[in-house]
């Protein structure tokens, strides 16, 4: 299984998006970091680096000593305004290791560092796409395109516009896949640990590998994320630390759902339109469910194949992206880990029942990120409906792929069998 020859229809249609993808980045970034004078972004109600303003407040916190604070709003938005005229509503969420990192970087002061912290984004992507494309010689001839539509796809752009280290975050998941596929899946569940830094991806990334039966990468995993905690408490103590799991269990953390319409997960889909009403939380424990049993079912499937088998992408891919579309919260930043299953609809389009509806709904979901405007304005997740379609029809494939090559494997049966008497 591997990707055929573009036609020229096609290669031209991917050159136009590439150019595009490249012109999008290369604007988005300008804009973002250097329009506006000093702390100021683009906008007088935008700060330089948006979120960025939150991580850095957290490390200035670590810095003053004031742990115990890291994870209260008011000691935030205190620092906050010193640092920047504008206010934003996203305080610490995310667990210290984190804000350790942004406590080494307050000598740069805010403004250097958060340009920094923007150049950073879309490099870390476009290195996040060159290790996923090696980690998958099945698309070895179409890899500059895949690394332009990887690299610089619109959840990267999200990511780069909001301040947000998405990029970052693939760069664990992209090498993990790499030396999961290389024989080495201890090393690949320790890199897959690190992710325990954003908790839902840490999640996530320990859900892929025990439903895909990784019993040794989860091993890994486990031994990834303690290091990164014990580092974290080698150097920043365990007051912060303690602070987290207080939040964690505050009335606060039991209603966190922050950009409903920049969502991207099935409960998003089935409750956007029945918030705070007596059918949001049974509609999104059964959205969360489905999206589960798609995971387990996709799963079992990843299991029966080797990780160098091509049929292990779009299987290992759909696993994934039903593990995130099964979360409580997803925004449009973080979907970059569907591109595993994006590379695999891209391996099955050829062969597809349907492959033309296949190529309609991969570009949609490609797009999702974008969606959140029109979202906002119908009170209706566009965005998430596109990536469910999108799963359901990669889930139909993959199972009609399995389904059909257990048919060839089975031996006929001899002339002496069918002669039998029954």
């Amino acid at each position: 299984m591997a990707l055929p020859p573009l036609t020229p229809n096609l290669r031209r249609a991917a050159r136009v998006l590439t150019g595009l993808l490249i012109l999008a980045t290369v604007v988005s970034y300008f804009i973002v970091t250097f329009v506006g004078e000093g702390s100021q972004g683009p906008r007088p109600s935008i700060n330089l680096g948006c979120d960025f303003l939150a991580f850095w407040t957290g490390g200035t916190l670590l810095d003053l000593g004031r742990d115990a604070e890291l994870y209260v709003p008011s000691a935030m938005g205190e620092l906050q305004h010193q640092f920047a005229k504008a206010r934003i509503d996203y305080w610490a969420v995310y667990p210290p290791p984190l804000y350790n990192v942004m406590e080494w970087l307050q000598p740069l002061g805010f403004v250097t560092a958060a340009r920094m912290w923007l150049t950073a984004i879309p490099l870390a992507g476009l290195g996040a796409a060159a290790i996923l494309v090696r980690a998958l010689p099945e698309v070895r001839a179409h890899r500059t395109l895949i690394f332009a539509v990887a690299g610089l796809a619109p959840y990267s752009i999200m990511a780069l516009v909001t301040g947000q280290p998405g990029g970052m975050w693939l760069v664990p998941m992209a090498a993990g896949v790499l030396l999961l596929r290389s024989g080495r899946p201890l090393a690949a569940g320790i890199v897959l640990g690190w992710l325990c830094a954003k908790p839902q991806l840490g999640a996530t990334a320990a859900a892929w590998l025990l439903l895909t039966r990784e019993w040794r990468a989860f091993g890994g995993f486990v031994l990834g994320g303690a290091s990164l905690v014990a580092a974290s408490v080698v150097v920043g103590g365990l007051e912060s630390w303690v602070a987290w799991f207080e939040w964690l269990r505050s009335g606060e953390m039991a209603s966190f759902r922050p950009a409903k319409s920049r969502q991207l997960t099935l409960r998003s889909l089935f409750t956007r339109r029945f918030l705070r009403t007596a059918w949001d939380a049974p509609l999104g424990i059964l959205a969360m469910s489905l999206g589960l049993l798609a995971a387990i079912d996709m799963g079992r499937l990843t299991a029966r194949r080797r990780v160098d088998e091509a049929g292990w992408i779009p299987a290992a891919g759909a696993t994934l992206s039903a593990t995130m579309l099964a979360l409580p919260y997803v925004i449009e930043y973080d979907a970059g880990f569907h591109m595993l299953g994006f590379v695999g609809a891209l391996l099955l389009i050829p062969g597809a029942r349907r492959p033309r509806l296949g190529a309609v709904l991969l570009f949609l979901a490609y797009l999702a990120p974008l969606m959140h405007e029109g979202s906002r304005a119908a009170r209706f997740s566009f965005g998430s409906l596109a990536m469910a379609l999108w799963l359901l029809w990669m889930v139909l494939e993959v199972r009609y792929r399995a389904q059909a090559e257990r048919v060839v494997d089975q031996p006929a049966p001899t002339r002496a069998a069918s002669l039998a008497p029954t």
